[in-house]
């Protein structure tokens, strides 16, 4: 099964793309399992319009939502410059508490829930693959 959208750079798009998440994902998760990739494609699709492209509504992202058998993959595709977000550090939790930090959790967030990878586009943009099993692999 497969669905696709294209939204415009904008943090008003994320209730779209969590309720497009949702329904393509359907019952084929726990629920809590569907909640943490719904929050793990929020965090990655907030990345792209405030960092990627800067909260400029003229730019527009790709979210590919693929299923099979054993799997969700979500791939999201920009034309923003090259950047690898997984390349980053894992962040420093105390130093958030310390320093009343209250950003920068997003790609620890998604890293944690689903398996990601990275690719960057022939020419300009980035290609971020999220991935969630639909099975523990001790069941």
């Amino acid at each position: 099964m497969k669905k696709s959208i294209s939204i415009h750079a904008e943090l008003s798009e994320l209730s779209g793309v969590r309720e497009a998440a949702a329904l393509f994902i359907g019952t084929g998760l726990e629920d809590i399992d569907k909640g943490r990739v719904i929050l793990a494609l929020d965090e990655a699709v907030s990345n792209v319009i405030i960092h990627g492209y800067k909260s400029d509504p003229a730019k527009t992202l790709d979210i590919e939502m693929e299923s099979d058998d054993r799997s969700f993959t979500f791939t999201i595709t920009d034309n923003a410059e090259s950047f690898n977000p997984l390349e980053n550090l894992p962040p420093d939790i105390e130093d958030y508490y310390d320093n009343g930090r209250s950003s920068g959790l997003g790609v620890d967030v998604y890293s944690r829930n689903m398996k990601a990878y990275y690719e960057k586009n022939s020419g300009q943009g980035n290609r971020l693959i999220l991935v969630k099993e639909k099975k523990n692999e001790n069941s």
